[in-house]
């Protein structure tokens, strides 16, 4: 007996509901709460590697007015790798790693980081001899008036 065969008439209404429900629950999940990703470039190897998927928890962050404080969020961390749409491209997704936070006076210099006027300890950062940019190697404090 075949397979098409051991399904009478009479059960094909009873597996569409359950396809439906299996696809309704899957948009729930990747449009609220979970969303896999690939990791697109070598900006944070040793971490995270070229092609590596990761399972964002998309429930993690949000406000805290309204019906927010009622939700499990938190607020975002240094440290914490965090999955962003690409301002320029917005249907390009963004996985960085969180270096300051809002009010943080960042510095680069000599491809050290400088949160506040402290280097900041990245052991999980790596220096890869290339040739000097001051562009890219160096993000010093510009130079401002006397009043300021």
């Amino acid at each position: 007996m075949s397979w098409s065969e051991k399904i009478s008439a009479g059960d094909w209404p009873a597996i569409m509901q359950s396809v439906a429900e299996a696809i309704v629950t899957a948009v729930f999940v990747v449009t609220f709460l979970l969303q896999a990703f690939t990791i697109p470039s070598e900006s944070m190897e040793h971490t995270l590697l070229v092609g590596d998927y990761v399972l964002v928890d998309k429930f993690c962050y949000g406000g805290s007015v309204g019906w927010n404080r009622l939700l499990p969020y938190r607020n975002v961390h240094r440290g914490d790798i965090v999955v962003f749409h690409y301002p320029v491209n917005p249907a390009q997704d963004f996985v960085k790693r969180v270096v300051a936070l809002p009010g943080d006076r960042l510095r680069l210099i000599n491809k050290r980081v400088y949160i506040n006027g402290a280097l900041v300890a990245e052991p999980y950062t790596q220096y890869i001899p290339t040739a000097r940019s001051p562009y890219l190697d160096d993000f010093r404090a510009p130079n401002l008036p006397s009043s300021q």
